[in-house]
């Protein structure tokens, strides 16, 4: 309220070096006088990363007299969020396969190629390349 005799105009903002992250309303109005319902001043201060507590200088002003207000910022206390899959809930039965074992694919495909009976009465061809008579075109 305003300490001197009635009411008086006034205006609310912070001081340009203070952090952005902090605003105030409301920003004019008038001040009512000694011994009537207080004006209310709303803080507000929404962080927008975590790292230094950021400050600032608030300044109610009136025709007459100037009052400041050092405001510091407090970041709320990071929570973790728990996170659980849902996926394996949803998954039936019929969907759910049993481990496999691990397969060396190389080693299946020259066992297929050494016990493969296409080969059989034929004899087998070189691959063409530079050592062979068919890659020397």
């Amino acid at each position: 309220n305003n300490m001197l005799d009635g009411s008086a105009d006034f205006q609310a903002f912070f001081m340009a070096d203070s952090s952005e992250e902090f605003s105030v309303k409301p920003k004019k109005g008038i001040l009512k006088p000694e011994g009537e319902d207080p004006t209310r001043f709303v803080v507000t201060f929404s962080p927008r990363e975590y790292g230094k507590a950021p400050h600032g200088t608030l300044v109610i002003r009136t025709s007459l007299m100037q009052w400041t207000y050092k405001i510091k910022g407090v970041h709320p206390k990071y929570v973790r969020p728990q996170a659980s899959s849902t996926i394996r809930g949803l998954m039936d039965a019929r969907t759910k396969r049993a481990p496999t074992k691990a397969r060396n694919a190389v080693r299946d495909n020259i066992k297929a190629v050494k016990t493969s009976t296409i080969f059989e009465g034929r004899p087998r061809r070189a691959p063409r390349g530079l050592g062979s008579p068919q890659g020397r075109r």
